[in-house]
């Protein structure tokens, strides 16, 4: 009788986690299927960090639909890839992306204790070997120069930088660009008034007023912000969801059911596999 009781209980938990795709009943706004995005690459558990070169490669190697950048303007007008404010609390440099040249960070490395050395790199680096592909970036604009004198200068100067940048790659309509700044937004909007604009928000009616009032693409919101019903309500107005701080397979599967369009999470593989994308 043990025997068999322990049998059954391996069976359940093998079809328990064995979930694929056909499992949910996609409904959104992205053809009813949802886009599986690395976060900035590979996610914040992989071996090498965000934003790395190794990280990027990795995630489009195993098939994913693309990824979400965080993306700084330098003071010499570089597009670079970096996530923290400071570049100590995330690098062996320290100061601001924003008040160095390039040649000041290209020989910066991330903090990396179990990868080695990885270099921090500009945007192009990326784009240069994977912009042909059919690959949808994400621009999360780190717009973190928000207590100079000059910030409005600052936001024009990244937008007319990251325009040319994208269209330089012939990516400007496929990609998406995500901001929490409303004037950063406006000035994108009057340059180019259908771009693919996320606004992200920590509360999901602040987030669907502005992309409600300023017609933009969508939300991206953390999964513990937003529930499945809120999700319908912003399919219902014809916006789009992206969910991030996607860390566990949990997650993954919380995510899926909660309906929205595109994921950007920190267990790629495991999202891949559910929906038969994972190649390697």
């Amino acid at each position: 009788m043990k025997r068999l009781i322990g049998i059954f209980l391996i069976t359940l938990l093998f079809c328990t986690c064995k979930k694929d795709a056909s499992v949910w009943d996609i409904k959104n706004l992205n053809n009813n299927s949802i886009s599986c995005f690395g976060h900035s690459g590979m996610g914040i558990f992989y071996r090498y960090p965000i934003n790395s070169e190794k990280s990027f490669e990795r995630c489009f190697e195993m098939g994913a639909d693309g990824t979400d950048f965080d993306v700084q303007l330098s003071k010499d007008n570089k597009l670079v890839l970096f996530h923290d404010r400071k570049m100590e609390d995330g690098s062996d440099c320290d100061g601001y992306v924003y008040d160095k040249n390039w040649d000041e960070i290209k020989n910066c490395l991330h903090k990396t204790p179990l990868s080695g050395k990885q270099k921090i790199i500009p945007a192009n680096s990326i784009l240069d070997v994977y912009g042909k592909k059919k690959l949808i970036f994400t621009f999360d604009c780190k717009l973190y120069r928000d207590h100079q004198t000059d910030y409005y200068t600052y936001i024009q100067t990244y937008a007319d930088v990251l325009l040319e940048f994208t269209d330089k790659y012939e990516i400007t309509n496929t990609s998406f660009f995500e901001t929490i700044d409303t004037n950063f937004i406006r000035i994108l909007l009057n340059k180019k008034p259908d771009l693919n604009i996320f606004f992200y928000s920590h509360r999901f009616e602040d987030a669907l007023a502005i992309a409600n009032n300023m017609n933009l693409k969508g939300i991206t919101m953390e999964i513990d912000q937003i529930s499945a019903e809120q999700v319908d309500l912003a399919h219902a107005n014809n916006r789009q969801v992206t969910l991030w701080n996607v860390h566990t397979e949990n997650q993954n599967i919380e995510a899926i059911e909660k309906n929205p369009d595109h994921i950007q999470s920190d267990k790629l593989k495991h999202l891949l596999k559910i929906f038969d994308k994972y190649k390697k």
